[in-house]
């Protein structure tokens, strides 16, 4: 588990490799910020304080507890069954 809160002037980068990681962004400001979650199952969590011109996240299997899959695509929450939506 790790935590990153701060100021940060230019670039960030968390790179946490093999296992089962948390990382928790609390407020942070940079130009540029890179977390990459590695290998395992993988959780990202961010503050509403979270500010980068670039921020670029890779291997997040859930972000702010939305699963994501590998091309970085949200899935849907399904709130009706399949069968009583109409087509």
């Amino acid at each position: 588990m790790a935590s990153i809160s701060g100021f940060i002037m230019d670039h960030i980068m968390a790179r946490l490799g093999e296992g089962d990681d948390i990382l928790t962004l609390g407020t942070t400001w940079a130009y540029r910020l890179i977390a990459d979650g590695g290998l395992g199952l993988d959780r990202l969590s961010t503050t509403g304080n979270v500010y980068a011109t670039y921020f670029d996240k890779y291997s997040w299997e859930y972000i702010n507890g939305v699963r994501q899959d590998r091309w970085g695509y949200v899935y849907p929450t399904v709130k009706k069954p399949l069968a009583t939506i109409g087509f």
